[in-house]
C-alpha cells in the first residue's frame, strides 16, 4: 500500500526534461520560470546531468527540494541523445516535453504546446525560426543537413526541428523501449507516425556559457542521423565503385591500344593517379560499410546507454496505463 501510495506521488501530468551539460548558471533561472509558468499545473522537471564537470550538480541538488524538481546524474559525459533516452525511461508523465537548458527554448510556449496535446496532438514539435544569432555557416550547413536527410530517407523533417517537443505517453513508451547506444530522436519520433503537428518559435538568446555543440559533434549528429534512417550512402558508395569500375576498364583499353600501336607510355604520373583514384573510392566505401557494421557492434554489445551515478528520487517508473 505504502509503495503504490509512493508511486502515486511520483507520477505527475506533465514531465519536462531537460539535458544539461556545465549550465550550473542556467539551472535554478529555467525551473523558476517553468514552476511560474506552469504553476496551475501538475508537473515534474527532471534535469539529466550529463557527467557536468563544473558545478551543475550542486545547482540542481540546491533547488531539489520539492518533488517538482528531480535529477539523474550519469557517471561520465553520454550525450545529449542518451541524456534524452533516460529522460524518457524516468519521466512519470501522462506527456513528456524535451528542452534545452540554455533557455533558448522558449518557456512561453509551453502552455500552447500542451493545450495541443489536450486537444488530440501525440505530437507536438516545434520549428525554429531563423535568428540573428546564428553565423552564416551554421543556418546554411543546418538547412543543407536537413535537405540531405529528407533526400535520403522518408522521415518527415522540416528545417528548424530539433529536440524541443512535447510527446504523449504512448510515444514516450515506445521511445523506452529503444535499445542501443545510437539515438536521433529528432528523426525517430517523427518517423513513428501517431497524431503529430508543429508549432513555430524564436529562439532566445543564451543566458549563460556557449554552445556545447562543436562542429565535429553537429557532424557526428548529422551522420548519424542520416545513416540510422538510410541504406543510400551504402547504395551510393556502390555506385562510386561502378564508375571506379568503368573508368579502369575504359583506362585499360586505352593503354592496350597504345601498346599495339607502339605509342610510348609516358610514365607512372597517369597510373598513379589512376591507382590514387581507385584507392581512395575503396577507402570511402570501406569508411561507410565499416561505420554500419560498428552501428550493429555496438548495438550488440548490450552496453547500457547511459550509467546513473546519483538521482533523488526511486526509480520505479513502471508501464503507465496508456489511454
Amino acid at each position: 500500500m505504502r509503495e503504490r501510495e509512493r508511486e502515486r506521488e511520483r507520477e505527475k501530468e506533465i514531465s519536462i526534461i531537460i539535458p544539461v551539460f556545465n549550465e550550473e548558471n542556467n539551472i535554478k533561472i529555467i525551473a523558476d520560470r517553468i514552476l511560474q509558468q506552469l504553476n496551475n499545473e501538475d508537473i515534474e522537471i527532471i534535469f539529466i546531468d550529463d557527467g557536468s564537470t563544473d558545478g551543475t550538480l550542486q545547482a540542481i541538488r540546491s533547488i531539489a527540494t520539492s518533488s517538482a524538481i528531480r535529477y539523474v546524474s550519469f557517471s561520465r559525459n553520454f550525450g545529449h541523445q542518451n541524456a534524452i533516452k533516460a529522460g524518457f525511461d524516468f519521466a512519470s508523465g501522462s506527456c513528456i516535453i524535451t528542452m534545452d537548458g540554455d533557455l533558448q527554448h522558449p518557456i512561453e510556449i509551453l502552455p500552447k504546446m500542451i493545450s495541443l496535446w489536450r486537444h488530440g496532438f501525440d505530437i507536438v514539435h516545434s520549428i525554429r525560426e531563423p535568428s540573428t544569432d546564428q553565423s552564416f555557416f551554421k543556418k546554411r550547413s543546418s538547412s543543407l543537413f536537413y535537405k540531405i536527410f529528407s533526400l535520403c530517407t522518408s522521415v518527415p523533417l522540416q528545417s528548424g526541428m530539433a529536440d524541443f517537443r512535447l510527446v504523449d505517453r504512448k510515444v514516450a513508451e515506445v521511445c523506452k523501449n529503444i535499445k542501443g547506444e545510437v539515438f536521433f530522436w529528432r528523426g525517430f519520433i517523427p518517423w513513428l507516425g501517431f497524431q503529430q503537428t508543429f508549432i513555430n518559435y524564436k529562439p532566445a538568446k543564451r543566458n549563460t556559457g556557449s554552445s556545447k555543440y562543436n562542429l565535429k559533434k553537429m557532424l557526428n549528429l548529422a551522420w548519424n542521423g542520416i545513416s540510422s534512417f538510410s541504406t543510400l550512402p551504402i547504395r551510393l558508395a556502390s555506385l562510386l565503385g561502378t564508375i571506379g569500375l568503368i573508368i579502369t576498364f575504359a583506362y585499360s583499353i586505352y593503354i592496350i591500344w597504345i601498346k599495339i600501336s607502339g605509342i610510348t607510355i609516358p610514365g607512372w604520373s597517369s597510373v598513379m593517379l589512376l591507382l590514387i583514384f581507385l584507392g581512395s573510392i575503396n577507402l570511402i566505401i570501406l569508411g561507410i560499410l565499416g561505420d554500419y557494421i560498428g552501428k550493429i557492434f555496438l548495438n550488440s554489445t548490450g552496453k547500457p546507454a547511459y550509467i546513473l551515478k546519483e538521482l533523488n528520487f526511486s526509480n520505479t517508473n513502471k508501464k503507465r496505463d496508456i489511454k
